[in-house]
């Protein structure tokens, strides 16, 4: 086990890059990695269990335990998880602050999985659990500024303060229900708020976020059929 800590960090630009087995970097307590513009990846190497449960991961790139919090502090920071069951566990805070921030979770069975609080503070913000998806019934919460989401799964999903908030999708059908505040698919619901477009994840046009049918084929490319 590595221990991600403050002390790995100062006030310049930083980067803290581990691979290790079963996880990448373990958070505990409190770590703060200061302003500036910081690089938090961590990787496991190992094989993964393949079982679709949460409490059977054995590969997980970086892991928030229950109570930890881990800070980025003001400045273009970007944290990635990498691993074969779990990109990202998070059962604790993840919290980064003004800039424009990137959070990356690439896993087999989840890219992030969240059982506590993501909050990105103020910036041009990017989430992005494409790979691997999102589990978990945790709170990510973008805050101001045009925000992007990147991928689907199970959680609670707040665009906050920004006019121009987006949720872009891999490959998959799509019922929007912009009323009830839902994003479904083949049984999964997710429930955001705060959204005002959708698309896919291949560059092009975006849909106003209202009720209808999104669909976006395995290259990307999105395209919406309104219901009234």
């Amino acid at each position: 086990m590595a221990e991600l800590r403050s002390d790995l960090f100062s006030s310049g630009r930083d980067v803290a890059r581990n691979s290790g087995a079963p996880t990448g970097w373990d958070v505990l307590g409190d770590v703060n990695t200061q302003a500036g513009k910081d690089t938090v990846v961590g990787e496991s190497v190992g094989e993964g269990s393949q079982v679709p449960q949460s409490l059977s991961l054995e590969a997980i790139g970086i892991q928030l335990m229950p109570g930890s919090r881990l800070d980025t502090g003001n400045g273009k920071d970007t944290v990635t998880g990498i691993a074969a069951d779990c990109g990202i566990r998070n059962l604790g805070t993840l919290v980064t602050g003004r800039a424009k921030d990137v959070i990356t979770g690439e896993g087999g069975l989840h890219g992030i999985f969240n059982d506590g609080v993501i909050s990105t503070g103020r910036g041009r913000d990017v989430v992005n659990a494409l790979k691997g998806g999102f589990s978990g019934q945790g709170l990510v919460d973008l805050g101001t500024s045009n925000d992007t989401l990147k991928g689907f799964g199970t959680g609670r999903f707040d665009g906050g303060a920004g006019r121009r908030d987006r949720v872009l999708l891999g490959e998959g059908t799509y019922w929007i229900d912009a009323a009830g505040g839902t994003i479904s698919s083949a049984g999964v619901v997710m429930a955001v708020a705060g959204f005002e477009k959708i698309g896919g994840t291949r560059k092009g046009k975006l849909f106003d976020f209202e009720t209808g049918i999104l669909m976006v084929d395995d290259k990307g490319k999105a395209s919406f059929s309104a219901v009234l």
